[in-house]
C-alpha cells in the first residue's frame, strides 16, 4: 500500500479554511448575541422568548470541547440569563446564573488571562453583591474591587471594570471604601467614551441616572434617562422613572 504524503501547503490552506470558518461562525453568534441584548433591554422580548433564544444560540456554539472561547461566550451567556432574572426579580435563579458565569470565567481564565474574562467575573460579582445578604457583602464586597483591579491593570481601557468600579463606588459605604463623587467622575468619563457600543452606552447612562435618583437629584436622573431612552426608547426601566421632563436649568 502505497502512501502518499499530502504537501504541507495544502495542510496549510486546509487549515487556514478552518480558522476561517470558526471566526465566521463567531462572527454570526456575536452578531446573534448583539441583536438579542439590544431586543432585550428595549423591551422587545419576553424573558421566555430570550431565553430560548440564548439556549439556541449557545447549542450552535459547540461540539462538546470546552475551549478557552466556549467558555469566554458560555460565561457571556450565563450573565446574560442572571441579568434577565434579576431584572424581573427572580433572585434565585439570577444568582444560580451568575455563579455558572463566574465558574466558566474562571476555568477560561485559567487558560489565558484576559481583562475581558476577569471583567466579565467582576460584572457577575457584583450583580451578585446586590442581591445576597449582609454577612456575603461583608465577606466577599473586596472581591468585585480586586477583580476590576487585575482587569484594568491588563487594560486600562476596559469599559465594563470601569463601569464595575464607578458603581461599586457610588454604592458601597466609605467603610467599605465607597467614595460617590469619584464614583460619578468615573460615569462621567464612561459617558463622554466615543468608543462604547451603544447597549454599554445605554447601561452607562442609565447606572448614572439611578445614582442621581437614589441621591435625589431627580432632574438630573431624568436628563440621562432622556438621553438612554434615546439609544433604547422601549427600555423599561429608564421609562419607569417618574419625571421624565427635566425642568430647564437656571
Amino acid at each position: 500500500m502505497i502512501i502518499k504524503k499530502v504537501p504541507a501547503i495544502i495542510i496549510l490552506q486546509l487549515f487556514c479554511i478552518s480558522m476561517l470558518l470558526s471566526a465566521y461562525d463567531l462572527n454570526i453568534l456575536s452578531e446573534q448575541y448583539r441583536n438579542l441584548l439590544e431586543r432585550w433591554i428595549n423591551n422587545e422580548t419576553s424573558r421566555e422568548q430570550a431565553l430560548l433564544e440564548l439556549s439556541n444560540i449557545e447549542t450552535e456554539l459547540s461540539g462538546g470541547s470546552l475551549d478557552r472561547e466556549v467558555l469566554y461566550w458560555k460565561s457571556k451567556f450565563s450573565f446574560f440569563r442572571g441579568q434577565i432574572h434579576y431584572e424581573l426579580g427572580d433572585k434565585e435563579l439570577s444568582v444560580a446564573e451568575l455563579k455558572k458565569c463566574l465558574d466558566y470565567a474562571e476555568q477560561a481564565n485559567k487558560i489565558m488571562e484576559d481583562s475581558e474574562i476577569i471583567g466579565i467575573m467582576a460584572e457577575a460579582n457584583s450583580l451578585l453583591l446586590l442581591q445576597m445578604d449582609f454577612l456575603y457583602k461583608a465577606a466577599n464586597y473586596n472581591v468585585t474591587m480586586n477583580l476590576v483591579s487585575r482587569a484594568l491593570k491588563l487594560d486600562p481601557a476596559n469599559s465594563k471594570a470601569g463601569f464595575v468600579k464607578a458603581q461599586y463606588l457610588c454604592n458601597a459605604p466609605p467603610i467599605a471604601g465607597g467614595d460617590l463623587e469619584e464614583g460619578i467622575r468615573l460615569f462621567k468619563t464612561l459617558v463622554n467614551r466615543s468608543d462604547l457600543e451603544d447597549f454599554d452606552r445605554f447601561y452607562v447612562l442609565q447606572g448614572l441616572a439611578e445614582v442621581y435618583e437614589n441621591d435625589g437629584r431627580i432632574n438630573e436622573a431624568a436628563d440621562l434617562c432622556r438621553q438612554a431612552l434615546m439609544l433604547f426608547p422601549g427600555n423599561r426601566k429608564c421609562n419607569s422613572l417618574p419625571v421624565k421632563n427635566p425642568a430647564p436649568r437656571l
